[in-house]
């Protein structure tokens, strides 16, 4: 994640990419960057694009809290 933001509600425009990039790199170690992202083969990437696309496609049918 950017420094500042502490929870996705805090952007206010996300992009597919951005989405899955901050999904895998909750998942390594401290100094993953995002040019380690851009090497990973499309298959690595797949289930983090995946999701982050799910999750905004159906992110504007669900209910403000």
């Amino acid at each position: 994640m950017r420094p500042g933001v502490r929870h996705l509600d805090d952007l206010a425009v996300v992009s597919v990419e951005s989405l899955a990039f901050a999904w895998w790199s909750l998942e390594q170690p401290i100094n993953a960057d995002r040019s380690a992202w851009r090497r990973l083969p499309y298959e690595d990437k797949r289930p983090y694009v995946t999701r982050a696309r799910f999750v905004l496609n159906h992110s504007q049918d669900m209910p403000e809290a």
